[in-house]
């Protein structure tokens, strides 16, 4: 099994508040999955922060992400 970690990339940008989704392509299965998946979530976002405050949005994000294990990374790589 492969695993391509690169295959959909979300960012988040606290400044003006937008959502940056870049993606590899769509070689496979999988990857036009990720890239469904992260449109999904952009638009689920943009829903429900305007309908959910600030402090309710993080507590969900959190929850969220830490249902997935995710090994978070810094932008040059490293592990944190």
């Amino acid at each position: 099994m492969e695993y391509n970690s690169t295959a959909t990339i979300i960012e988040f940008y606290k400044d003006d508040g937008t959502i940056s989704i870049t993606t590899t392509g769509n070689r496979d299965e999988g990857e036009q999955k990720a890239k469904s998946l992260a449109y999904e979530a952009k638009d689920l976002f943009e829903t429900y922060s305007k309908n959910y405050d600030a402090q309710t949005l993080r507590i969900m994000v959190k929850n969220i992400l830490d249902s997935m294990s995710p090994t978070a990374v810094r932008p040059n790589g490293g592990v944190v």
